[in-house]
């Protein structure tokens, strides 16, 4: 998963509706993955803020006991 581009600037977080999106969830599955800490966010002020890298962290994570 590469770093999301923002009019040629890449950025190293996404915002939760970005990560819902990018994950294939509504927004508030991704609140909720982030209040049950399951998706780790940083909170900087009032805005939550996922690091690109998490959401790759959170597929590994998330699939590592499937054996299908």
């Amino acid at each position: 998963l590469e770093t999301v581009t923002d009019g040629g600037t890449k950025r190293l977080t996404m915002s939760v509706k970005e990560a819902a999106k990018a994950l294939g969830f509504g927004i508030n599955t991704t609140y909720g993955l982030v209040g049950s800490g399951r998706l780790r966010a940083v909170k900087i002020r009032r805005k939550l803020a996922i690091p690109v890298t998490e959401i790759a962290a959170f597929l590994e994570r998330e699939t590592a006991g499937d054996t299908e």
